[in-house]
């Protein structure tokens, strides 16, 4: 049986026949869209992402779901970040009326920015560019961790504050939208706040086995620090190149490079390196590790066989459900623009010490970016050790 929707409701809502105790029961379905990258350039972030997001709907399913016991759906086909897959996958994704969906990455996101304002669906995805978080220019868009250009300039007024004189930063990046994205912040900030730093930029091609060239170009300039705005195997292989070729710049590894998946794959070349990574590594006992930790346990996994995008993708589908919970518990009709006002207005976040809290506004300029800051990290036998707390640009 389908139930009959008032005109504009934008959500999925069909009955399931279910066994409970020996009798029969009808539960709601709220369905949400999404893409993942499980094949591609960025599938060593993307399994246990994705992996992530789909848990915890599993575990908030189990929990009861809904304040109104529905219960969430989500599929989240791979489309191996190719933008053209990606929006003829969410024209098919779309036409079944999601109430939200869950996106990946910057160039993939950028792409579908018009369609997703023009269809008014609440976006949340894997990408943390600040040019997402202004409502202004992508009114349906939320960013739930710490965006990359905060992440940048976080790591510069570490530097500052923990050394002196000039320094050369030597600015790796991923060729695409997502590896250019903090850039022009990160320099704007270092003239605005009168740092002595310089930043020379160096592309990281995709299928680069060797930066040689690269870095020889960068130990000429008496580089210092060599940030990389990419994913775990292309940082690897260059944190490997630096060890090899005996730069004794610092490695300055922003989110999506600081992680376990990147210790394990760069050996001891990752010792010494910094990272700014706004979700706490498993390694450390915090209390939201407590749910997922058990969810895994149960099913005969732990969080040390995933990692910290586990927890990152966990902890985001958990703020969209939120926004969906919200409005139930309002009882208001699950629409995009009444989900995006929820979104916009509810209680802050709070993940149990895994990011920090999450709380989006209604307008400003980054009203959408809704973690404001990240702890910075060092490397040390292979483990992560805290080097601040939770702190700001």
């Amino acid at each position: 049986m389908k139930i009959r929707l008032s005109a504009g409701l934008l959500v999925l809502v069909v009955t399931l026949a279910v066994a409970a105790a020996g009798f029969g029961r009808t539960t709601a379905i709220v369905k949400l869209g999404g893409l993942c990258d499980l094949s591609g350039p960025t599938s060593d972030v993307g399994v246990s992402y994705c992996k992530g997001e789909l848990d915890y709907i599993t575990y908030f399913n189990r929990k009861g779901g809904f304040s109104n016991k529905a219960k969430a759906n989500i599929s989240l086909p791979d489309f191996a970040y190719n933008v053209a897959k990606a929006q003829q996958l969410y024209a098919q994704i779309t036409s079944g009326n999601p109430v939200a969906f869950m996106g990946w990455g910057t160039a993939d996101t950028t792409a579908l920015g018009p369609q997703i304002t023009r269809d008014k669906l609440p976006f949340m995805s894997a990408s943390l560019a600040e040019q997402l978080t202004n409502p202004k220019d992508t009114p349906y868009n939320f960013v739930a961790g710490t965006n990359y250009t905060a992440q940048a300039q976080i790591a510069a007024k570490y530097i500052d504050r923990t050394t002196s004189g000039h320094k050369e930063i030597a600015f790796f990046h991923n060729n695409s939208a997502f590896g250019t994205a903090p850039i022009a912040g990160l320099r704007a900030y270092i003239t605005a706040k009168n740092f002595d730093f310089t930043v020379t930029t160096y592309p990281m091609i995709t299928g680069t086995t060797a930066f040689d060239a690269q870095l020889l170009q960068a130990k000429s300039r008496g580089t210092d620090y060599i940030f990389i705005q990419n994913v775990p195997t292309p940082a690897s292989i260059l944190a490997k190149d630096v060890k090899r070729l005996g730069l004794t710049s610092r490695i300055v590894c922003l989110n999506y490079c600081a992680s376990e998946v990147f210790l394990k794959l760069a050996g001891d070349a990752a010792n010494g390196m910094m990272g700014i990574q706004p979700f706490t590594p498993v390694t450390f006992n915090v209390p939201g590790n407590k749910a997922p930790a058990a969810f895994l346990k149960a099913r005969g996994s732990s969080l040390a066989e995933q990692n910290i995008f586990y927890l990152q993708g966990w902890y985001t589908m958990a703020v969209m459900l939120q926004g969906i919970d919200t409005l139930i518990k309002g009882k208001k009709a699950i629409t995009g623009p009444n989900l995006k006002v929820a979104l916009e207005t509810m209680p802050e976040f709070l993940s149990g010490g895994v990011g920090f809290p999450i709380k989006f506004k209604a307008s400003g300029s980054r009203a959408h970016d809704g973690m404001k800051g990240s702890r910075v990290y060092s490397v040390t036998s292979g483990r992560f050790t805290k080097l601040t707390g939770f702190v700001a640009p």
